[in-house]
C-alpha cells in the first residue's frame, strides 16, 4: 500500500494556514495525457471481484446518521421519508466529495482525502444548513464558472441555492437567484430544456404536512369535511387547502391532493424565473395548454431524452393514486404529455424512475418502483392504503395503476411495453429509491433499490386491530401501533435476455434490514467504476466501494457555455459486446444526485471508439479508446453538423416485421357493461364476477367452411356476430 501527500488548497479551512495532509490508499490515477478534443489518464484498478464491500464510518470518517427525533415523526410523519445524498468534487482537485442532507442537525459535507478517507469541512464551506429539514440535494454548475454549486432542499422551509467559490467555499445566494420555495420539496432534478446552455431545475414536491397529522380524526370526519348546502357538496372552508371532492358511481369522495411542483428557468448567471404551467409551455396529450395546475404527490423527478432527439424529457413518480407525469420535450423547453397509449399502466405509489438501456437495442427503456413485498408471507399480510381506481371493461382512455414496479421497454413506435412481471423485477419491497448501475460490468446495467420505512402502515392485521379501537386524546401516536418495516436493500442483475435475478447478496448490497433513502453514484476512489453512496434513518450513511476488475472505460465532460459537465449529453461506447450508452445527468436520484461520470463495460476484442452526442447537436469521436482508462471529453473539440453512427437494432425489442395486420376497424362492434356492484349485494365473493368483458370465438356458423366470429356482449348489449365470407 503506497502513501499518498495532498496539498488540502482552501485556507480557509485551517484558519489561514496551508497545511499538508498524509492518507494511505491505493495508488491514484496516473498524470493527464493531452489529446485531440479530449484528455485521458490511466487508472489503477483494484478490486476484488464483483460486487461492494462497505467502508466502515471508523475508516472512512464518513460519520453521518440521518434522525428524525420520536415526537417529530409523530407530529409530522413525512419527516420519516428521508433524506439525500450528492456527489462531485467541489474544491476541484480531481475527487469527487460527499454531501448529505439530515433531518434533525446540520447537513455534512464530506472532503474527499484520498485512500477512502473523508474530511468533514461543513462548518468551514458555509453548508451546515442547520435550519433546513433536509430532503433533496444536488451539487451541479449553475452560473457556469465551472465549479459545482449546492442545491438544497428542505420540508417546510425555503430551498436554498449556494454558489460555490472554486475552492469549496460557498454563499447563500438564495434571495438573489429567485429560488427561494417554503414547500415540501423531495427530488431536484437539472438539465438544459431549452437548448440555451444554461441549466434549468425542476422542483419535485410533495407536502409540507399531511392533514392526518395536522387535524384530530374527529375534526376530519367526512361529514367535517365535505359539506351539503341546498344539494350542493363542496368542502368547508376550513379544509379546502387539504381536500377536493369528486364523484364517482358509487356516490361523492373526498381526497387529499398534494403540491404544485416547480420548473425554474435559469437566465445563464444562476438566477431563476419560476415558468407557468398554463401559459403553453406545458401541453396535454392533444396539444392544447394545462387549464390547470398539478398538484399531485411527487417523490421523484427525472429528466432524460427517452426519444433520441437530444432534449430532455421529463418523468415524475408520483405517489398514492396521483398519475404519473411523462413529459415530451419538444426541443424548444415547451412539454407534451405522452399519448395515453404509450404507456398503458403504471405503479401505483410510484416512487422513484430510472433509465437504462435494459436489453442494449439501441433505445431508453425505465424502470418505476413501488412497494410490493419480495416476501409471499408479507404479501398476503399487506394491504395497500389506496386502492386503484377501477377501470372497467371498454375503458381505453385510463391507465391501469399497479401495485407493484413496473419496467417498460421501448418499442421503437413511442410506446412502451410493460415487462416487470416476465423480467422477475416485479417486487422489491417498500422501495424508495432505484438506480441503474452496471455492477459486473457485463455491458448491461443491473437494478438497485434502497428500502424500509419507520412503520408497516401496509400491516392488515395492525389495521383491523385499528378500526376497533378507540381514539384517544394522544391520536398522533396511533401510527406507533404499526410495526417497523427495516428491509435489506436489493440488487437485481441484468441477465442480459429481459430478465433479472437477485443477487443482493452476492454483490453484498444487503447490509441487512435497514431503513435506506437517498442512493447515488460516484467514482469514490477513482478507479473508473461507480461506487454507491446511501444517506440511511437511523444508522450511518453507507459507503459501498464497487470490487469489480474488469477492464472499464470511464467518461467525463467539458461542455462549452455554461453547461460545463455536459449535461444532457449521450455517450457511447462502440466496438463493445454490447455497444452500450448513457446519458449525463445531474438530480434526478430519489433526494439525490450523481457524479458527472459515466462509466463502460470494455468487452469484447474491439477497437473501441467512444461518440459524445452533444446537446447542441455537435459530436465527438475518440476513436481506439483504450480499457482502464478515464476520459475527458471536451465540447470545444467536437464536430457541429457531424452525424453520430447509429445505434444498434438488435435487442429484444428491435424492429420486426409485423405477423399481422390490425383489423379492428372493420368489425364495427362496441361492447356494452351496464354497471352493477357484486359486492353490494354478496360481500364476501373474492372477486367482482359481473362484469368480465367480452368472450370471443370462432365457429362455423354457416357451415360455409370458413370460421365465423363470435362476441358475446354483457348486461345491456347484443351478441356480436361477424361472418366470413372468403377472409372478407
Amino acid at each position: 500500500m503506497s502513501t499518498t501527500i495532498r496539498t488540502l488548497g482552501i485556507a480557509a479551512f485551517t484558519g489561514g494556514i496551508l497545511l499538508t495532509l498524509t492518507a494511505c490508499g491505493d495508488a491514484g490515477p496516473g498524470p493527464w495525457q493531452e489529446a485531440d478534443g479530449h484528455r485521458w489518464r490511466a487508472l489503477q484498478v483494484a478490486g476484488d471481484g464483483v460486487g461492494f464491500e462497505p467502508v466502515a464510518p471508523g475508516s472512512s470518517g464518513v460519520e453521518h446518521r440521518n434522525e428524525v427525533g420520536p415526537q417529530r415523526r409523530l407530529e409530522n410523519q413525512l419527516l420519516t421519508h428521508g433524506s439525500g445524498v450528492a456527489v462531485g468534487d467541489v474544491d476541484g482537485d480531481g475527487l469527487p466529495d460527499l454531501y448529505f442532507a439530515r433531518v434533525d442537525g446540520p447537513n455534512a459535507l464530506y472532503r474527499n482525502l484520498g485512500g477512502w478517507r473523508f474530511e468533514d469541512i461543513t462548518a468551514a464551506s458555509g453548508t451546515a444548513l442547520d435550519e433546513l429539514d433536509g430532503t433533496g440535494v444536488a451539487l451541479v454548475d449553475l452560473d457556469g464558472d465551472a465549479d459545482l454549486d449546492l442545491l438544497a432542499a428542505g420540508r417546510g422551509q425555503p430551498n436554498r441555492v449556494l454558489l460555490n467559490d472554486g475552492a469549496g467555499m460557498f454563499t447563500d445566494v438564495t434571495e438573489a437567484a429567485g429560488f427561494g420555495h417554503p414547500g415540501g420539496t423531495t427530488t431536484l432534478t437539472v438539465a438544459d430544456i431549452e437548448g440555451d446552455g444554461d441549466l434549468d431545475v425542476y422542483v419535485a414536491n410533495y407536502r409540507v404536512n399531511k392533514a392526518g397529522t395536522i387535524f384530530s380524526p374527529q375534526e376530519r370526519t367526512f361529514d367535517q369535511v365535505v359539506k351539503n348546502r341546498d344539494g350542493v357538496f363542496e368542502i368547508d372552508e376550513k379544509f379546502r387547502d387539504y381536500y377536493r371532492i369528486r364523484e364517482v358511481p358509487e356516490g361523492i369522495i373526498r381526497y387529499e391532493f398534494g403540491e404544485p411542483d416547480i420548473l425554474f428557468l435559469n437566465d445563464g448567471s444562476g438566477t431563476f424565473t419560476a415558468a407557468s404551467w398554463t401559459d403553453g409551455r406545458f401541453l396535454t396529450s392533444e396539444g392544447a395548454p394545462l387549464e390547470s395546475v398539478p398538484d399531485e404527490w411527487g417523490l421523484t423527478a427525472r429528466f432524460y431524452d427517452i426519444d433520441g432527439d437530444l432534449a430532455p424529457d421529463l418523468y415524475v413518480s408520483n405517489d398514492f393514486e396521483s398519475p404519473d407525469q411523462f413529459w415530451i420535450n419538444r426541443g424548444d423547453g415547451t412539454f407534451r404529455e405522452v399519448d395515453p397509449f404509450a404507456v398503458r399502466s403504471t405503479s401505483a405509489s410510484s416512487m422513484a424512475v430510472d433509465f437504462s438501456d435494459v436489453d442494449r437495442d439501441g433505445r431508453t427503456d425505465f424502470l418505476v418502483v413501488d412497494m410490493l413485498a419480495k416476501d409471499p408471507g408479507r404479501r398476503r399480510t399487506q394491504i395497500p392504503t389506496i386502492a386503484p381506481e377501477v377501470v372497467h371493461p371498454g375503458q381505453i382512455e385510463p391507465r391501469l395503476q399497479h401495485n407493484r414496479n413496473t419496467l417498460f421497454l421501448a418499442r421503437g413506435d413511442g410506446t412502451f411495453a410493460e415487462t416487470a412481471r416476465a423480467a422477475g423485477i416485479e417486487a422489491s419491497g417498500w422501495s424508495w429509491s432505484t438506480i441503474f448501475l452496471d455492477v459486473d460490468l457485463d455491458g448491461y446495467e443491473d437494478a438497485l433499490m434502497t428500502t424500509g420505512h419507520v412503520w408497516d402502515v401496509l400491516d392488515a392485521d395492525t389495521q383491523s386491530r385499528m378500526l376497533n379501537t378507540m381514539v384517544t386524546d394522544d391520536w398522533l401516536a396511533v401510527i406507533n401501533n404499526f410495526p417497523p418495516l427495516p428491509l435489506p436493500n436489493t440488487a437485481f442483475r441484468n441477465l442480459g435476455d429481459g430478465s433479472f435475478e437477485d443477487a443482493s447478496t452476492d454483490w453484498g448490497f444487503d447490509l441487512g434490514p435497514d431503513i435506506s433513502h437517498g442512493i447515488t453514484l460516484g467514482d469514490l476512489d477513482v478507479d473508473g467504476d461507480l461506487d454507491v453512496i446511501v444517506n440511511r434513518l437511523g444508522s450511518p450513511a453507507a459507503l459501498l466501494r464497487n470490487e469489480s476488475t474488469t477492464p472499464r472505460i470511464a467518461v467525463q465532460l467539458r461542455g462549452s457555455g455554461g453547461n460545463t459537465r455536459g449535461i444532457g449529453a449521450n455517450v457511447r461506447l462502440l466496438g463493445a459486446e454490447p455497444e452500450q450508452s448513457k446519458q449525463m445527468t445531474a438530480g434526478g436520484y430519489y433526494l439525490s444526485s450523481p457524479q458527472p461520470q459515466v462509466a463502460f463495460a470494455a468487452v469484447g476484442e474491439g477497437p473501441f471508439r467512444l461518440v459524445v452526442e452533444w446537446p447542441s447537436g455537435a459530436v465527438s469521436i475518440v476513436e481506439d479508446a483504450q480499457p482502464d482508462r478515464l476520459y475527458e471529453v471536451f465540447e470545444s473539440g467536437a464536430t457541429v453538423g457531424a452525424a453520430a453512427p447509429p445505434p444498434p437494432s438488435t435487442g429484444l425489442s428491435a424492429d420486426r416485421v409485423p405477423l399481422f395486420d390490425d383489423a379492428t376497424a372493420r368489425l364495427g362492434h362496441n361492447h356494452v357493461e351496464t354497471e352493477f356492484n357484486d359486492f353490494a349485494r354478496q360481500p364476501l365473493l373474492p372477486h367482482r364476477l359481473s362484469q368480465l368483458g367480452p368472450g370471443v370465438t370462432w365457429t362455423d356458423i354457416d357451415d360455409d367452411g370458413d370460421p365465423d366470429l363470435l362476441i358475446p356482449s354483457g348486461v345491456g348489449g347484443s351478441l356480436g356476430i361477424m361472418r366470413n365470407d372468403r377472409g372478407a
